[in-house]
């Protein structure tokens, strides 16, 4: 669910990337926070035994004299950081979720897929939440085709990229189009 400040007329919305382990979310959110003028600027990660996960602020400027803002989050790939996940999906406006696509490590995604969707459903429908696929590392050897990922993930008909998460390749697609189907939503 979105922040907003009508004082400083301003907008804040919250899209999680979630995925398997080494699956490219965090590699993704940092090829966005480069994009987007982040060098320089701060970003967060948080590491110790009970909590992992990156933080990245961006703003989009001005929209309807409204400064839009969106923040980023990863989410901890562990199975024992069920209540961090539960904590950072609390509010969520928007998920990409990063699918590897090598052969080995398909079910290991479709297993964190399920989790996910069920840590969802509380406050919101995974079938009306904005949601977008970047079926990644499509530059290996022994991937999975994206017909069959698309059959295996992608039921709601959700915008789906075939990404490359190291050389940015639809990171920024993925990122726009959750974006704006939040956008959208907020509109109506």
């Amino acid at each position: 669910m979105s922040f907003i400040n009508p004082k400083k007329k301003e907008v804040v919305f919250k899209i999680v990337y979630a995925g398997a382990p080494f699956s490219g979310k965090s590699t993704s959110l940092k090829y966005l926070y480069d994009k987007m003028g982040g060098k320089g600027k701060k970003s967060l990660t948080l590491s110790d035994e009970t909590l992992f996960f990156d933080f990245i602020p961006l703003s989009l400027g001005k929209i309807d004299k409204v400064d839009v803002h969106f923040h980023l989050y990863t989410l901890p790939p562990q199975k024992n950081y069920d209540t961090t996940c539960k904590m950072i999906l609390k509010g969520v406006d928007g998920v990409v979720f990063v699918v590897d696509s090598q052969v080995d490590k398909v079910q290991e995604s479709f297993d964190y897929f399920e989790t996910i969707k069920k840590q969802v459903e509380p406050e919101n429908s995974w079938n009306t939440l904005p949601v977008a696929f970047q079926y990644n590392k499509r530059d290996l050897k022994h991937i999975v085709p994206t017909e069959n990922l698309h059959e295996l993930f992608n039921k709601n008909q959700s915008p789906e990229f075939e990404t490359i998460a190291t050389q940015g390749e639809n990171i920024m697609a993925s990122f726009q189009a959750v974006a704006k189907q939040i956008l959208l939503d907020v509109k109506k």
